[in-house]
Formats: structure tokens, sequence, C-alpha cells
């Protein structure tokens, strides 16, 4: 919509161009005062309606950047939570693999070693069977809630997966 709008007014700019081309000729041909408030009136329609469709046209850029404005914010909540466990509301596996590969690279050109904390519920498995798949993801909301509290800003708390935290 935002490329036909572009074209529409590139047409509609040449045209004005070339009304106001002829009507200049037109002008220095004129004989008569009659005919010179004509075609004066002719260049005031033709600047009237061009002024008209660059003022509908930037209506319709205002409109569109909103929308694309929009579109931003959405996907951008859309990419937060494909790389959020919904769950725990810590990283999931693909954040914290594209942060450790990020972290590999920037190590293995600095040559400053970084640290990885992994951690796993014991017997998870055995409470999971025991009192049941809501409670045992009642733990493992409370124990992603405490990663969430207790890592530092530019650090990063992740479900590895299961009953897995890094």
């Amino acid at each position: 919509e935002i490329t036909t709008n572009l074209e529409q007014t590139g047409k509609t700019s040449g045209d004005y161009v070339g009304q106001i081309e002829t009507l200049q000729k037109d002008l220095s041909t004129v004989g008569s005062i009659g005919a010179a408030d004509d075609v004066i009136n002719n260049i005031l329609t033709a600047s009237r309606n061009a002024t008209k469709e660059i003022r509908d046209l930037r209506e319709k850029s205002r409109l569109h950047q909103e929308q694309m404005d929009d579109l931003k914010q959405e996907l951008e909540s859309i990419r937060d939570e494909s790389r959020t466990d919904q769950l725990t509301g810590i990283a999931n596996r693909r954040q914290f693999d594209e942060r450790l590969q990020q972290l590999c690279d920037l190590s293995a050109k600095t040559n400053e070693p970084f640290s990885l904390v992994l951690a796993d519920i014991d017997l998870f498995k055995n409470f999971n069977d025991r009192f049941g798949h809501q409670a045992g993801d009642q733990v493992l909301a409370i124990v992603g809630g405490k990663f969430r509290q207790n890592v530092k800003a530019k650090d990063l708390a992740a479900r590895y997966g299961g009953e897995e935290f890094a």
C-alpha cells in the first residue's frame, strides 16, 4: 500500500509538473488579460489539487508509520515470547544457546573467561510423579523466579530444559 501511494504521488507530481509547464507556455502566448486570467486560474487549480494530494499523502504516510511502529512492537513482543520460558518467565533454551554462543565468541576474541552455572532439581521426577504436574510446574516457577531475582543485570538466567537451569 505504501509503494502504491508513493507511485501514485510520483505520477501525480509528474502530472502536475507537466500541467504547470503547459500552462506556463500558454501564459507566454496569451494575447489578452482575460486569457491570462484563465491560465492563472488553471495554474491555481492545479496547485490546489497537487497540494491536496500532498496533504493526503502526508496523512497516509503518518498512518502507515503508526502501523509500522505497531508492527515493530508486536514483532518485538513475539520475539521476546519466543525467547522466554512461559512457565518460569526466564530465558528459554533458544535464548540461552544464543547467549552462550555470543559469550564463547567474545571469550575467544578477548581471551577472557566467563562462568556458566548449571543447576538441576534433584529427584524432580519423583516429586512430579507423586504430587502431579501442576505442583511440579509450581516448583519450576518458584525456582525460575529465584533465579530471576538473583542474577545480575548483565547475566542471564535460563531454563535449560525440564528441571535444569543455567
